[in-house]
């Protein structure tokens, strides 16, 4: 089977117009599959496919633009990117927006927590409709954080701990299905849950 690289003129005329082989081709150069990590020819098949309307490559495509991978940084795309995938019911689209609006981009997105966690719910919301169970871990670490620290919805860190514990276990199914990238963030989520488990359980023993 050729590579992607050496496919003919003809092979690649007739995948043009068919966006899940773009974004396959571009998965393919982002991630290494098969052949070395090239950004900038991943960018390229990501941002066609994505013209094509591909939810998975508008996702990707924003973060091309958000990190600079195979094209200048450029956060206004990146958010163009995100806003129209998660127009189209991406759970990815909808976090990263979220993340734009809970830090806040000095003239572009204005620090508003409480719309960002609201995104963050339309992520939640979107993984279970979509049964994209991929996005869970990353929206469960952005929930319990909202949540612990009471940053646009009321503290509740007892929800706080359940989302967390969520995010570890989430995170250690894609760290065991081979998804090694998981590892600081599943640290991160267990880190979280055992101090949060430390300061309920001495809560509770203060009220006794």
């Amino acid at each position: 089977m050729l590579k992607y690289e050496e496919q003919t003129t003809d092979e690649q005329s007739a995948h043009a117009s068919d966006s899940s082989v773009l974004t396959n081709v571009a998965d393919a150069y982002f991630f290494g599959l098969g052949m070395k990590t090239n950004y900038r020819q991943a960018f390229i098949y990501y941002k066609k496919a994505a013209a094509l309307g591909d939810i998975i490559a508008k996702e990707q495509l924003g973060l091309c633009y958000e990190k600079g991978l195979g094209t200048e940084v450029d956060l206004a795309e990146a958010m163009n990117c995100y806003e129209d995938a998660s127009d189209m019911g991406s759970a990815v689209g909808s976090y990263r927006l979220g993340d734009f609006y809970y830090k806040g981009i000095p003239g572009l997105a204005p620090k508003d927590q409480n719309y960002a966690y609201s995104l963050y719910m339309s992520s939640l919301m979107a993984s279970y409709m979509s049964d994209d169970y991929l996005a869970l871990a990353d929206v469960h670490m952005r929930l319990a954080e909202c949540m612990e620290l009471g940053n646009g919805v009321l503290q509740d860190k007892e929800q706080a701990l359940t989302f967390y514990e969520l995010a570890a276990e989430e995170y250690e199914d894609r760290v065991i299905s081979g998804d090694m990238r998981c590892e600081e963030l599943l640290d991160q989520a267990e880190t979280h849950a055992e101090a949060l488990k430390k300061e309920l359980a001495a809560r509770q023993e203060q009220h006794k």
